[in-house]
């Protein structure tokens, strides 16, 4: 790395970033790393053309969309950018998705005999396939290349991040590989606006519990849905809105037909709206059963909901408890089951006149949660890793 000029991120990732449920990971970050010196290429798969994504510049990789032959010919794309740089980029980021192609970066630095760009895998989740039978064989064989890629980066990148040491231990990452971690977060900014659009309720009305993110099985909705109507059997106190799209919508769509006056399922809505969405709830909803994928992630609905000035009914499971700890904000339920999420929500109902102090904490809270704060965290990770790299090349 120059010293006469700032060091080169190129971050790779396939995802359409108008639409992917986790832009921001990838967005505010890249933003943040800019603000901190770094020259940031955004490397996504966005139609031609497409130079900004939610006023963030990004480096525009089209691709066919075709099951596996659209990601080869988005990762041949994005290798040619990457092998064009002149002078060669500092490091090359990337997550499992594209280490069968980024991984290749290895042979061919050492074939050219350069020692940039260093490559580098960043974790960020856990893959566990699909509980319908449908994804079954699919889930399975994805689970099995993620495996592989954890392998062959622990061999071959020049080191690795991750989103908590969780994760890290989980995979796990050798010591000497593991460059650091950093987390999810929110830009608290984005949701000041909510917090003073929202109408608190009285001990006598309806409290609204929102959930927005993906509606797979595994997230535990259902049963969440299920508990509200227990909870609702004599009054009507909660009424659950779940947004966003997975395996499960259908099936929670329908419960919503059976039980209007207690759950309401949307289809996703743009990012731009959830502020406004959030200012009409008065407890943000996290019902994650205690499995491994959720143990070792940092979801960013818990930030936007803290930030959004909402106190949060989540389980009690590390990757929620390690964020909140025992504040007063959280609900815990200590159990991802109807009779521990009722009786979560029954706590709630009794502490209806604190929500309004409850969701100030929260707002207070989400500060040191924020995006620049985990761009700092990758900024160091990635910092001693190229001097740890500069040191070893010049012993």
């Amino acid at each position: 790395m120059s010293d006469t000029r700032p060091p080169h991120l190129i971050w790779v990732t396939p995802n359409d970033l108008r639409t992917t449920l986790d832009a921001a990971t990838f967005l505010d970050t890249a933003d943040e790393m800019r603000k901190l010196g770094w020259q940031v290429s955004l490397l996504c798969g966005v139609s031609s053309g497409t130079t900004q994504v939610r006023g963030i510049d990004v480096v525009p990789i089209p691709s066919p969309n075709i099951y596996f032959f659209g990601q080869h010919i988005f990762h041949q794309r994005a290798l040619r950018f990457i092998k064009r740089q002149k002078p060669p980029a500092d490091v090359v980021l990337f997550h499992q998705v594209s280490g069968l192609w980024m991984l290749s970066l290895h042979l061919w630095r050492r074939l050219r005999r350069r020692s940039h760009p260093l490559i580098v895998l960043d974790t960020r989740s856990v893959y566990m396939p699909d509980k319908s039978t449908r994804q079954q064989i699919k889930g399975v064989l994805r689970e099995t290349y993620y495996h592989l890629i954890n392998w062959a980066a622990n061999r071959w990148a020049d080191g690795q991040t991750a989103i908590t040491a969780h994760i890290a231990q989980s995979i796990p990452i050798p010591p000497d590989k593991l460059w650091g971690c950093w987390p999810s977060g929110v830009t608290p900014a984005r949701f000041t606006s909510s917090a003073a659009q929202r109408q608190w309720p009285n001990p006598s009305e309806t409290i609204k519990l929102i959930y927005i993110g993906s509606t797979h099985y595994e997230r535990n909705l259902l049963t969440l849905a299920e508990a509200v109507c227990q909870t609702n059997q004599n009054a009507t106190q909660f009424h659950l809105t779940i947004i966003g799209d997975g395996a499960q919508q259908e099936e929670l769509k329908a419960f919503a037909r059976e039980h209007p006056k207690d759950l309401t399922v949307h289809d996703p809505i743009p990012h731009e709206e959830i502020p406004h969405r959030l200012a009409q709830a008065h407890v943000g909803a996290l019902p994650f059963p205690d499995e491994e994928k959720f143990r070792v992630s940092s979801p960013i609905k818990l930030f936007e909901y803290m930030a959004a000035g909402l106190p949060v009914m989540a389980t009690r499971i590390v990757c929620h408890t390690d964020v909140m700890a025992d504040a007063d904000y959280a609900f815990y339920a200590n159990g991802a089951d109807v009779p521990a999420l009722t009786a979560c929500l029954k706590n709630i109902a009794r502490h209806t006149r604190d929500l309004p102090a409850l969701g100030q904490q929260a707002m207070q809270a989400a500060d040191q949660w924020s995006w620049a704060a985990a761009a700092r965290k990758l900024d160091k990770a990635l910092k001693q890793g190229l001097a740890s790299a500069e040191s070893r090349k010049n012993d």
